[in-house]
């Protein structure tokens, strides 16, 4: 019986880093289609492109971390090109993959709306300007732009806790992993177990063929 090998860290992270930079390539550059430069900042040239901006993160997030890989046989991008698949025992694949992502990239669109909720288009040009230090928030603005910097600090602990689980579990599979009852695994690369039936052949034969002494 075949098993596939379990995939290490560093080659997790490595696909996990691409797919993000391949994200993060598509979406930041638009600030420039979004947004004019006015004096040294940038301001959205309507209030709804803010909304529309961080609502093309939300979709490219979806399709890369969770569309594709369902369609792709448990695959990214960057884990195609790598050859390394995600492996699942549930019956819900779609609902497996969110479950896995969910301190992920489920948990950067979740930030998403919280900057849409919490951050209007009015500090966001505030955020773009490039004289940080002579800009002023209201205590509220304070309030609303501390919570979600709050929010994302701890979701970075547990994302780096998860990771870590990774290296010290033996068989590989992180704590996000054992959750979403997946695991990550070469395409390729196997690891082969005899059946019950295969042993006992192989006792017989030995206990058929005792072993001469030279």
């Amino acid at each position: 019986m075949k098993e596939n090998v379990s995939a290490g860290f560093w080659i997790r992270f490595i696909t996990k880093a691409f797919d993000l930079i391949l994200v993060l390539g598509i979406f930041i550059p638009l600030i420039l289609v979004f947004t004019n430069k006015v004096g040294d900042n940038r301001v959205f040239k309507e209030d709804y492109m803010f909304y529309i901006y961080f609502l093309i993160f939300i979709l490219l997030t979806l399709l890369v971390f969770l569309v594709i890989p369902y369609f792709n046989n448990g695959q990214t991008l960057f884990m195609w090109l790598f050859k390394i698949k995600i492996i699942n025992e549930n019956k819900n694949k779609f609902w497996a993959l969110i479950k896995r992502e969910v301190f992920f990239a489920v948990f950067w669109m979740f930030m998403s709306l919280m900057i849409i909720a919490f951050i209007n288009h009015t500090m966001a040009t505030k955020f773009l300007s490039v004289k940080q230090k002579e800009i002023k928030y209201t205590d509220w603005e304070t309030v609303r732009r501390n919570c979600v910097i709050s929010v994302g600090s701890v979701s970075l602990m547990i994302q780096f806790i998860f990771s870590i689980s990774i290296i010290v579990r033996k068989n590989k599979q992180g704590l996000h992993d054992k959750f979403s009852k997946t695991r990550t695994v070469w395409k390729n690369k196997f690891i082969v177990h005899e059946t019950k039936e295969q042993i006992q052949i192989k006792i017989k034969e030995i206990k058929n063929n005792p072993v001469e002494w030279v």
